[in-house]
């Protein structure tokens, strides 16, 4: 019966690896075809060619392929890169990735890479091989892949895009499960790697993993055919600057309730409350939180509700540190900001410079500094 029931497993193994790799080659192609000109096009082509891989590896299609495995072992190990690439670009309204992730990202890899090639369970050091080799590399792995997800669930209360807050609920949800069956597979096979394979093998079926895969990428499927036409730019769009001047908001229809927030944030220095949401704002204005969003958004062209406070609170700071002696971190909490490293990374963002730099360089120019 256990001859028979591996053979089931296997088949069921191969079966639904097949169904989920059609999908995510269907999912690769419909963007290469229609959306490679637009980063998000690009970046979910790249995804869908990791997760080939990684599917590929998962059912042990290329197992007696020492060659085959190792490549696309070493492609597979590069998707929760890839995911975190997108989460990075898609919610955190940032326009360039540190360079110090890529250095960790090529680290990681490299060292996962080596651990294909070069571990040997019966080696002297196999446990420490093993470590470097694998464990390592499945944590930063790991660590990648929940940082892609609390990109999405941190900032949706302050996503101003209407069109991206779907977005974040779909990937937080779908990744969530994902990772769930990662973590649980992942902790057993290294704990099995460890005391023995046959001991204990993973708790989670591979052909489980396929199908959630295929579920997972049948939903992608879905949403795009339901998404406006021009929703895949979204990335594109938000790489531009949203930010416009004030007084060009003037001409605009909607100018009296852009008058009525500008003037609400600025009465007794609302903008300064510490954690300020926009539902408090939205209840000061006597507007729905969609009104308020959809007016920050596309009438003020700002993405997220904290781009929008930080603008006065930045302004106010600069002011501060032109005109007073008061130290920058009872400035930075002053102003509303609840930390000083949210402080300068936010200043940083608006001034490219830190607050010390900037109080030197305009006290010596006698005024605020230009940014031109």
């Amino acid at each position: 019966m256990g001859g028979k029931d591996n053979s089931i497993l296997h088949l069921a193994d191969i079966v639904f690896a097949s169904m989920a790799l059609s999908q995510v080659v269907l999912v690769g192609l419909f963007f290469m075809l229609y959306y490679r000109r637009q980063l998000l096009g690009q970046l979910l082509v790249l995804f869908s060619v990791c997760l080939t891989a990684y599917i590929i590896v998962n059912a042990g299609i290329f197992d007696h392929l020492t060659h085959a495995d190792l490549l696309f072992g070493s492609i597979a190990t590069a998707t929760p890169a890839i995911l975190w690439i997108i989460a990075y670009y898609l919610f955190a309204d940032r326009n360039s990735v540190h360079g110090a992730i890529w250095w960790l990202i090529s680290g990681y890899m490299l060292l996962r890479i080596l651990g294909l090639v070069f571990f040997d369970p019966q080696h002297l050091y196999a446990a420490y091989l093993l470590g470097a080799g694998y464990v390592v590399p499945q944590l930063a792995m790991l660590g990648f892949a929940l940082h892609a997800v609390y990109l999405a669930f941190a900032g949706y209360e302050h996503d101003l895009l209407e069109e991206r807050r779907p977005i974040r609920v779909a990937f937080v949800v779908i990744m969530g499960i994902q990772l769930a069956l990662i973590l649980v597979n992942g902790l057993s096979t290294t704990l099995g790697s460890f005391i023995g394979h046959e001991r204990l093998q993973p708790l989670i079926p591979n052909w489980f993993f396929s199908l959630s895969i295929l579920m997972s990428m049948t939903g992608v499927m879905l949403a795009i055919f339901r998404l406006r036409g021009g929703s895949f730019d979204l990335l594109d769009r938000l790489r531009e600057d949203g930010k416009v001047e004030f007084a060009r908001v003037g001409a605009d229809k909607d100018k009296h309730l852009v008058e009525r927030v500008q003037q609400a944030m600025l009465e007794g220095r609302f903008y300064a409350k510490p954690g300020l949401t926009i539902a408090e704002l939205a209840d000061k204005v006597s507007l729905q939180q969609y009104q308020l969003r959809g007016l920050i958004n596309n009438r003020m062209r700002y993405r997220n509700f904290s781009q929008y406070t930080n603008e006065f609170r930045i302004k106010d700071a600069c002011e501060r540190l032109l005109g007073t002696d008061d130290p920058i971190s009872s400035i930075a909490l002053d102003v509303g900001f609840t930390s000083l490293s949210s402080f300068h990374r936010a200043f940083r963002d608006s001034h490219a410079m830190t607050p010390r730099e900037y109080r030197i360089a305009a006290r010596a120019a006698q005024g605020p500094v230009s940014l031109a």
